[in-house]
């Protein structure tokens, strides 16, 4: 009897011991998700009127759990208000919320291009999976961005790219094996109407210019090398047909200048390569030997006009 006594005393005391840890268990997980209910309202404290727009997202029902004071103006104004719970829904159906931390750039179309740059983190929001955007806004920074770049790689008065764009696009297509034709352009005469109309008419007459090879196509790049040289890459074009477009062009500004009575002939010289996948010539090379086309080109017409004369 007093065996089976201290078995039973032993079992209650187990079974005391148990208990004692089940609810020291229970009462940790108590703990555990008031502190996470504190932090949240700590993350709520201290994000709802910072600059930084914030919104925390379900995971599973994308159901928005919290969204910041900056954040609700911007999903109030109306084209954000269809864009950006897309986009950010996006994130989340494309895996990225799997990442501990992720960086994101996002433009949204709103009168003027908003810009953000967004972070994401995972985060385990009163008891559901959730994932915290943080946007801040970065359109200005942006737009001095851009500023610089046109600094950088726009022609002041034509407004379109200048040598150093232009070198730098030829370069970047000859280490894709890129088959391209090069048109290389020189206006015939700017010195002339400088001299004697002045350099506002001369770039008046540069202006010109540059709209009639703008209509070459609309995925031709176009840009100055300085003066009255241009540069012209296009593809999908054959020899002849670029040849052919070329001529039109320059026959359409001719026509302008005797249409209009103009006191100066307008007019441009140009030569014409094609670049084919497998070039071994540097940029500059290719250049030189469409400006050397472009020079036959213009002695040949100068050549003709005395003939008619």
């Amino acid at each position: 009897m007093g065996d089976f006594a201290e078995a039973c005393n032993a079992m209650v005391e187990q079974l005391d011991q148990r208990r004692a840890a089940l609810l020291e268990e229970i009462e940790a997980g108590h703990r555990k998700t008031q502190a996470l209910m504190s932090s949240n309202d700590l993350f709520e404290a201290i994000t709802t009127n910072i600059a930084q727009g914030i919104v925390v997202i379900n995971n599973d029902t994308g159901e928005l759990l919290f969204v910041n004071n900056p954040m609700k103006h911007l999903l109030h104004e109306t084209l954000l208000k269809s864009q950006l719970p897309k986009w950010l829904m996006g994130c989340i159906a494309a895996g990225e919320t799997r990442k501990e931390f992720c960086c994101a750039d996002l433009g949204l179309q709103h009168e003027d291009t908003r810009c953000f740059s967004v972070s994401l983190h995972p985060l385990y929001w009163r008891g559901r999976n959730s994932t915290a955007f943080v946007l801040t806004d970065i359109s200005a920074e942006k737009a001095h961005l851009r500023s610089l770049e046109d600094l950088a790689y726009l022609d002041p008065v034509t407004k379109i790219y200048n040598r150093q764009y232009g070198m730098m696009m030829m370069n970047a297509w000859l280490d894709e094996n890129r088959a391209f034709m090069l048109c290389f352009v020189d206006m015939d005469n700017l010195k002339f109407v400088n001299d004697k109309f002045g350099h506002a008419e001369g770039d008046a007459y540069i202006t010109r210019t540059v709209n009639v090879l703008c209509d070459f196509s609309p995925e031709a790049l176009v840009c100055r090398l300085g003066g009255d040289e241009f540069m012209l890459l296009a593809e999908g074009w054959s020899m002849s047909d670029a040849e052919e477009r070329m001529e039109q062009l320059r026959n359409r500004l001719v026509l302008h200048s005797e249409e209009t009575g103009a006191a100066y002939n307008h007019s441009m010289s140009y030569g014409v390569i094609a670049v084919d996948e497998d070039s071994t010539y540097l940029a500059s090379d290719l250049l030189a030997i469409a400006d050397k086309k472009m020079y036959a080109y213009k002695v040949a017409h100068k050549a003709q006009r005395k003939s008619i004369v």
